[in-house]
Parts: structure tokens; sequence; C-alpha cells
């Protein structure tokens, strides 16, 4: 599984999948935002996989939305995020930054607590990110089983990051 943010996470994504080769993964299911409508063309343009698909879910949080009104988004969001695990069952989780990604970590960390399933969750912080993390490394952090740097300043506050300089 790939998750996809709107603008330059989305563009880091497609570098960092291509020097994966995205051929090597058996099937690949690309988690985009309902707000998002321009990650799913740059996908399909940049990839032919022969098994992948595409799924839509809603944004946890708009820019600029209430913290109140956010509660019930975000709600949402993981509901929805929860209902594709258990359709996808993907065994590894691929992520970059955009808030999207949080709901379906969450989802995969509590299935892991309950025993349920085990979605390896792999967080490669944005290269944009050169002297904090972004909210959703702070919070993926602890949660993700590989946390990967592209600046080797964050291998020092965060020991558990993997620094593998600059891959975009």
């Amino acid at each position: 599984m790939v998750v996809f943010g709107s603008g330059g996470h989305t563009t880091e994504m497609i570098q960092i999948l291509n020097g994966l080769g995205v051929d090597y993964f058996q099937k690949i299911s690309f988690i985009y935002s309902s707000q998002d409508i321009l990650s799913k063309d740059a996908a399909l343009n940049s990839f032919r996989h022969k098994n992948s698909k595409f799924i839509l879910i809603p944004r946890a949080r708009r820019v600029g939305q209430s913290y109140f009104s956010s509660v019930f988004t975000t709600i949402n969001a993981f509901m929805t995020s929860v209902s594709v695990l258990v359709s996808t069952s993907p065994d590894i989780i691929i992520c970059n930054g955009p808030a999207i990604c949080v709901p379906i970590v969450i989802a995969s960390y509590i299935y892991r607590i309950l025993g349920l399933e085990y979605s390896s969750v792999v967080y490669i912080e944005s290269f944009a990110r050169v002297k904090t993390l972004s909210l959703t490394g702070k919070l993926l952090y602890r949660l993700s089983d590989k946390f990967v740097v592209q600046w080797p300043y964050f291998k020092k506050t965060y020991p558990r990051s993997e620094y593998y300089s600059y891959l975009v």
C-alpha cells in the first residue's frame, strides 16, 4: 500500500517508487484523498502496474478546518481506513508525510495490537523537512517499523530513524 498526499508528497513518493521499482510488488493499492484530484493522475502517468488499484479515502482534516469539526472528519477517515485495511490486507504500508496516512497507520497499529493483521509501516520523512520533523512524522515516529530520514541531523535527534541521504 502506498499513501499519496497532494502536491510535493506525491511527487516525492513517485520518485521513491521509481527508485524501488514498482514491478517488484505483486499488487499495489494506491491511497489518495478525496480532495486530491492530481495524485491519481500523476501515478497513472508514472506507473503501469498490472495489478494495482486506487482507493479514495476522506481527508482527516482540511487546511484551515477548525479543530472541533476535524474530530468528526478524522473519525470518518479512521473508519474508512479500517475498512480499506480489511479489504486490501497490505503486507507493507509506505508513506512520506501527508496527514492522510495518520489514520491508516493508526488503524494498522491497532490491528497489530489486537493480533488481527500485521502490516509493516515504512515512513519516509519528506526531503523538505530539514530542521524539524513534520507533525505527521512526530505522530508516526514510534508507530513505524522503519522511520527513514533524508538529513543526517535527524539521526542524532531521533535514534530509531534510519538515515538514507537523498531518496528523491
